[in-house]
């Protein structure tokens, strides 16, 4: 007579002994292998492809938090069970996963599902899928981020896709690939934006109007390039913004007349590289508070 399967067995406890013992399956019957969860399934067949046939593979989760578990960890090792797989339904950080492994699954993809920020990852470190990428559906946050990192991708923005870019975006676009400045729309720069560019890429200083620099524009600009001081009117900014300036970037005062520093409250941090700054041009090292 043919030995059963202990009735009383869980679906966890039923999986480990198949997995332990595969000869088991010999007595399972139809009630001991619908008993199986989805989980465990995955778990099974990650191990034991070949008893694929008894899967119900529409128990087979998709989201899943928990490990050994979903669509995601069966095709990381048995990719060959892809076209089971609705992938209408497959989450986006999953897709990246497989492809990473497995690129040849990049044919059963469903890419209109994947999301900006999935794009942005997989097109950073795989550029070959840009051909399957909705450009029009990426904002700019997404777009300079992938065109600074993969340049050649650019090829695929049309004008639409420029003016999805804002003026950060430009900043932070240009910073790493001044080749995209033609088309840049200059206007939509913010004085901080500028500051940000300019620090980076000074040769873009002739698309700029000084005069349209805000406070904290000239805050950030002259925290990193802090020659361009003549351009702005030092008494003019902000008490807030000239302290910054002088307790991040010292050297600010090789270029402000010493008369316009209100010392107080500056730090020994900044005391010390004024004295320094003295020295170095050989002036005394006595002067009056402001």
């Amino acid at each position: 007579m043919k030995k059963e399967i202990d009735p009383d067995l869980s679906a966890e406890e039923l999986a480990d002994l198949i997995l332990e013992k595969p000869e088991t399956t010999e007595q399972c019957g139809r009630d001991d292998w619908l008993k199986l969860t989805g989980d465990e399934w995955v778990r099974l067949l990650s191990e034991l492809p070949q008893f694929a046939d008894k899967c119900p593979w529409n128990l087979l989760p998709y989201e899943c938090y928990k490990e050994f578990c979903g669509w995601e960890y069966l095709l990381e090792r048995q990719p060959q069970f892809a076209e089971k797989c609705n992938w209408e339904r497959m989450p986006g950080h999953s897709v990246l996963t497989l492809l990473r492994k497995h690129p040849s699954l990049a044919k059963y993809v469903a890419w209109d599902k994947l999301t900006g920020i999935n794009w942005c990852c997989l097109l950073k470190e795989s550029p070959q899928y840009g051909q399957y990428c909705d450009w029009k559906k990426l904002d700019g946050g997404w777009l300079w981020m992938i065109f600074s990192s993969q340049p050649a991708l650019a090829k695929y923005a049309d004008g639409e896709c420029w003016q999805k870019l804002d003026g950060l975006d430009w900043a932070r676009l240009l910073s790493k690939q001044p080749q995209f400045a033609e088309f840049c729309d200059w206007t939509k720069l913010s004085g901080e934006n500028w500051g940000l560019l300019l620090g980076h890429q000074p040769q873009f200083e002739e698309h700029l109007d000084w005069v349209s620099l805000d406070d904290w524009g000239w805050g950030k600009l002259l925290e990193l390039q802090p020659q361009y001081v003549g351009h702005c009117e030092w008494d003019k900014l902000s008490e807030t913004v000239r302290r910054f300036l002088l307790r991040v970037q010292p050297r600010i005062m090789e270029y402000v007349d010493e008369s316009k520093i209100d010392w107080s409250g500056l730090g020994d941090a900044v005391e010390k590289e004024y004295h320094e700054l003295l020295k170095k041009h050989g002036l005394p090292l006595e002067r009056e508070n402001n």
